[in-house]
């Protein structure tokens, strides 16, 4: 019978035992070998002699993977090299600047258009602020005590200091006044990839958009977003694809999950996972959020190495994200590696 071993910051004991249980796995003891390990954070790894357990799967969430795609000047070369149409029709424009080079950007202002100015490494919806002008890009680096705070936090600890400007998307389609950020989750494992179907989220800033009001309360959408040191309520999340169709319709939905499914599986089938454990046998879980203009394009914003809302064991409406979290991995990972028949198949798409 198949064991299993969660090392775990986040997940809580009820959101997973069960799962692994009712499917037919034991929790593991010392004594015996380890087939199957689950790490939601670096700390499987801090600890060196857990790299000596025979492991049979484990999650990639390292450095490795986090290289390419959390530091978004690194996800926009990554992309633009392997899929430059992706990258030209679905990535917004953006640009490379430091504190003290700001000045290469001062043309693209033209007053009508409206930049989002992000640390380069992944840190923080706090560190995140709106311009329209450029008079407020060098206010915002030489006043705003959150994006010099990452500037120095990025200098002490990766030696870095680069930020990204990147446009944003100022004709956004709106759900009752409101902007958002369209989440999927997606496992990898093997050269394949899955969208967990029933995790899809929307993320909802917590006042209605405005391109002339450009305080960060109407356009983050951060679980808890964090304004000038202040922590704001939660952020609503709503079941991506049931909003959609409520909102737009069954065909609007299809054509926008068309694109993100195009966007993904390209970009996925063009990265190589390196394992980083003695199994050399891993799966990703990637979050991946989208912007979606009011002409039903869609566009990439960030590519994750994690999903916190299955990590954290994430409630949506009284749903448990981990157990389809669980559903998919059980298809799509367990049962092709034990020789498993497949339980799941409404619970994900492959793309």
């Amino acid at each position: 019978m198949p064991s299993f071993l969660i090392l775990s910051s986040a997940f809580k004991r009820e959101h997973y035992e069960k799962c692994f249980r009712d499917a037919g796995f034991i929790p593991y003891q010392f004594n015996k070998k380890l087939d199957f390990l689950h790490i939601d954070s670096d700390i499987g790894y801090k600890n060196k002699h857990l790299l000596e357990i025979p492991v049979r799967i484990s999650n990639q969430n390292t450095t490795d993977t986090r290289k390419f795609f959390t530091n978004k000047r690194l996800m926009h070369k990554t992309i633009s090299d392997c899929c430059p149409k992706i990258y030209k029709k679905h990535v917004p424009e953006h640009w490379d600047f430091d504190l003290n080079d700001h000045g290469k950007l001062k043309h693209l202002f033209d007053g009508k258009k409206m930049y989002i100015i992000k640390p380069a490494l992944g840190t923080m919806s706090e560190q995140t602020t709106v311009v329209k002008t450029y008079s407020q890009l060098v206010k915002d680096i030489h006043t705003n005590d959150n994006i010099r705070n990452v500037g120095n936090k990025i200098r002490k600890v990766y030696n870095y200091e680069k930020f990204v400007l990147s446009e944003y998307n100022s004709n956004p389609l709106l759900l009752d006044g409101f902007t958002g950020v369209y989440r999927l989750s997606v496992i990898s494992f093997k050269g394949r990839h899955f969208v967990i179907k029933k995790v899809g989220l929307i993320y909802r800033p917590l006042e209605k958009f405005s391109t002339s009001d450009l305080h960060p309360i109407k356009h983050l959408t951060g679980y808890a977003p964090i304004v000038d040191g202040k922590i704001l309520p939660r952020n609503e999340k709503m079941e991506l694809e049931k909003t959609i169709i409520e909102k737009f319709g069954k065909k609007k939905l299809d054509a926008i999950l068309k694109q993100m499914y195009n966007i993904l599986g390209t970009i996925l089938r063009n990265y190589e996972t390196t394992c980083k454990d003695k199994s050399e046998n891993c799966y990703t879980i990637w979050s991946v959020d989208f912007g979606i203009t009011k002409d039903y394009i869609v566009k990439l914003y960030e590519l994750n190495a994690s999903s916190p809302d299955i990590v954290y064991g994430g409630m949506v409406k009284g749903k448990d994200y981990f157990k389809y979290f669980f559903e998919t991995l059980y298809d799509c990972v367990l049962a092709p590696e034990y020789k498993l028949k497949p339980k799941y198949k409404k619970s994900y798409v492959e793309i």
